[in-house]
């Protein structure tokens, strides 16, 4: 006797509709993942080059004469980059893999770092802050109100916590809308494009990242300000320069890698 068994072929209705299902799970998965291993992919690389970017500089700067295009202010990073391309250190320009960031190198620190991309004033630097971008001598007009300054609430009440400005060169005021200013929050400045800064003599605190991220040269600040550390790029060689004055009143430069008072 023989026996005979059906074996069905193909699927169910309700067999393809649970791997639909499960593939769509797989893909929302998918959808979620890709974009943050994306984003640590350009992070890493964009900490590689500037690794590259800090190695061949030093390549250069080894054998460079001074002044060079690491030492003027009115160098711009890309021209920076060209030089080292000349060197035959890079082979290209190394742009950063994050959205609105930008390679820039400090003056104060001497390292290539990663800055936001500022499109009002971007990362040119001129020689002269009082002059013009295209090399004529008129002075900029960079009187900021003080509507584009912001106080804080409770314990920053008299500390400026908000700017909405633009410029390479700001004053600070002294008080806004009858409060005596006496201090600068942290991050307010961070990354403004700022070369220069006029702290009224009513500041006596400058806080954690204040100004990080900027390319200061010029600095003119009251007595016996407490100034935190990393308040700015290279500020722990301010602040020895500062205390060795005895946190005196008056205007200080940066220039060939150290800061003095006028």
């Amino acid at each position: 006797m023989v026996c005979r068994t059906d074996l069905k072929s193909g699927f169910t209705l309700i067999e393809l509709v649970v791997v639909m299902a499960i593939l769509s799970v797989l893909a929302a998965i998918a959808v979620m993942l890709v974009p943050a291993m994306t984003e640590k992919a350009r992070v890493a690389t964009d900490r590689q080059n500037i690794a590259v970017l800090n190695t061949a500089t030093q390549h250069y700067l080894f054998n460079a004469t001074s002044p060079n295009a690491f030492e003027v202010v009115s160098e711009t990073s890309d021209s920076r980059m060209k030089k080292l391309i000349e060197a035959g250190l890079l082979t290209e320009l190394v742009t950063p893999q994050q959205k609105n960031k930008v390679f820039e190198w400090s003056l104060l620190d001497q390292t290539w770092q990663m800055a936001a991309s500022l499109p009002e004033s971007g990362a040119t630097l001129l020689a002269d802050p009082e002059e013009e971008p295209d090399g004529s001598s008129e002075p900029l007009e960079e009187e900021p109100s003080d509507g584009e300054f912001g106080l804080g609430l409770d314990d920053k009440s008299s500390f400026i916590t908000t700017y909405t400005g633009s410029g390479s060169i700001i004053e600070i005021p002294g008080s806004i809308n009858g409060v005596t200013v006496t201090g600068i929050a942290a991050g307010v400045f961070q990354g403004k494009g700022l070369t220069e800064i006029t702290l009224p003599g009513s500041v006596k605190t400058i806080d954690a990242t204040a100004f990080l991220g900027n390319s200061i040269i010029k600095i003119t600040i009251g007595t016996g300000v407490s100034i935190a550390g990393k308040a700015f790029s290279g500020s722990d060689k301010f602040i020895k320069t500062y205390s060795a004055t005895g946190s005196a009143a008056g205007t200080y430069v940066y220039e060939k890698g150290e800061w003095a008072k006028e």
